[in-house]
């Protein structure tokens, strides 16, 4: 089932927005992600700058195709605010909600998810940031595995790596950042 947006919501890393207004902008984020044998977890924190409003809609997209599963739990915070943040529309494909702004002040939200994997690939959505308009001033990633899971394909290359033993963290650094193409991840279960 797809959702009717209306022609003014902003999209968060991802988003769409009118290009004669910038009532918002995206700056930063920083996101943990982990794939386990079924499912690709997301942690982020987004942080957003207000420049004339009190509020935005905020869509917040997810892979969908074959390949992925359903997103089975979903959870917003507001980092500055202190405060969980109810969805007020959802489908397969994306969640909308409202967020509060201060004039001229920095917010920040932090969002959880779990989806289902239904193949050997994950993804995260990185694309839609080129709706801003603006790149990102930075941008953290981190994509855990366990020993048991061997990356096969990247298609944006780690800067670095390291192994836990149990575990192998892949990090990415990005400034000024626009990106040109989604994370995916390609991997086997070897155990």
């Amino acid at each position: 089932m797809l959702l009717k947006i209306p022609p003014v919501i902003l999209i968060l890393c991802f988003a769409i927005s009118l290009p004669q207004e910038k009532e918002a902008s995206f700056v930063r984020e920083n996101i943990t992600m982990k794939i386990e044998r079924d499912h690709f977890y997301v942690i982020g924190s987004y942080y957003l700058k207000n420049n004339d409003q009190n509020g935005i809609t905020l869509v917040y997209p997810f892979p969908t195709g074959p390949e992925y599963g359903a997103v089975d739990s979903f959870y917003i915070f507001n980092l500055s605010g202190k405060d969980t943040i109810k969805v007020y529309k959802s489908s397969p494909e994306r969640v909308l909600f409202s967020l509060e702004l201060e004039k001229d002040t920095e917010t920040g939200i932090q969002v959880s998810y779990r989806q289902k994997l239904n193949s050997n690939v994950a993804k995260y959505i990185i694309t839609t940031t080129r709706v801003w308009q603006e790149p990102l001033e930075s941008a953290y990633y981190q994509l855990i595995v366990p020993e048991e899971i061997k990356i096969t394909s990247f298609s944006i290359l780690p800067d670095d790596s390291l192994d836990t033993g149990s575990e192998k963290i892949y990090y990415w650094k990005k400034f000024n950042f626009m990106p040109e193409k989604d994370m995916v991840f390609h991997f086997n279960i070897v155990r």
